[in-house]
């Protein structure tokens, strides 16, 4: 653990002190947060099995997630080199895979009520979990919707 921890906002758990070695790194950010780097992944028993990707950048950016096998799937996907140098990993083993999900409702805008959640499959997130270092993959070809009730 570091030294000393530091405090940041959230939008779901308010202020929470944390270990700076815990903060996950987008390079990139994410697709329409790009000013968004640094994150921290928070869970609470409560929102099991939600968890929230938490940007230490802007409060307001904050993500719910979910393993894809809590759907009963797992990914099978290629990353390229560069998705791969952008990880800094070639272990597979380093690698954990969520699924970005939201509530929607009939005409598919997001929204907070009590509609199904939704998950984003076409677009994964990947990080690598020993050097905390994030993605998100977007993928050509798939088409799975899935709807999961009373979360």
């Amino acid at each position: 653990m570091a030294d000393e921890s530091m405090k940041i906002n959230t939008i779901f758990f308010g202020q929470q002190e944390i270990d700076p070695d815990t903060i996950i790194t987008f390079p990139n950010g994410l697709p329409g947060f790009e000013e968004c780097k640094q994150f921290k992944l928070f869970h609470s028993d409560e929102c099991e099995p939600l968890q929230c990707l938490q940007s230490v950048d802007d409060v307001e950016a904050c993500f719910s997630l979910m393993e894809p096998t809590l759907f009963g799937y797992e990914y099978e996907m290629l990353l390229s080199d560069e998705d791969l140098e952008r990880l800094k990993t070639n272990d597979k083993e380093n690698l954990v895979f969520f699924l970005m999900v939201y509530k929607a409702d009939d005409s598919g805008q997001r929204r907070a009520t009590d509609a199904p959640m939704e998950a984003n499959w076409r677009s994964p997130i990947v990080i690598n979990v020993k050097g905390r270092i994030g993605l998100q993959k977007t993928l050509a070809n798939i088409t799975k919707t899935t709807k999961v009730s009373g979360v």
